[in-house]
């Protein structure tokens, strides 16, 4: 399945969180960058967990051993692997700290900060800080906007990842 396949979702999603009229306004006009920041996101967090299986030359997937060290991307698992529910709930969650810090995600996407499409960055940004992999919004060199931005994202706690046998996809929690 293509992380594409959520786009439709982001409109409902939007409207269906619950922020006020003006910042659903502003959330929607914003909806392709929030379209990259749940992309990038997720692609981040396939390079960035640990993998719960092993591929077997043969192409089967089996259990990890317990000091498995590899991550999804790097045994060849890609956003398409990503179980539809999966992509909705981490694009819900990308709405959510979006628009529940929006001033200082519109300062961050604003920021001159070179590399990466701003949007990507944040999506990145923001599932490293999460997961307090030591770096994202603080290891900007930003100030005070990343510390509030670190701040926000440590409420929410690490994605956990696993593969489902039954579906032969990955789940995000």
């Amino acid at each position: 399945m293509s992380i594409r396949h959520a786009v439709a979702l982001t409109t409902d999603l939007i409207e269906e969180a619950g922020f006020s009229p003006e910042v659903t306004s502003e959330m929607l006009r914003l909806e392709d960058g929030i379209q990259q920041a749940v992309d990038s996101a997720v692609e981040t967090i396939l390079w960035s967990t640990t993998a719960d299986v092993k591929v077997l030359d043969d192409g089967t997937v089996v259990p990890a051993d317990e000091d498995a060290d590899a991550s999804w991307s790097s045994l060849n698992f890609s956003a398409a692997d990503v179980s539809f529910t999966s992509i909705t709930s981490v694009t819900a969650e990308v709405i959510y700290f979006v628009g529940s810090n929006l001033s200082d995600i519109l300062a961050y996407v604003d920021s001159p900060i070179p590399g990466d499409a701003a949007w990507s960055r944040l999506g990145h940004d923001l599932v490293l800080t999460r997961g307090r992999h030591g770096a994202g919004f603080r290891d900007r060199g930003l100030g005070d906007l990343g510390d509030r931005l670190t701040d926000a994202c440590h409420a929410y706690g690490d994605f956990d990842v696993s593969y489902d046998t039954d579906s032969g996809e990955i789940c995000i929690f």
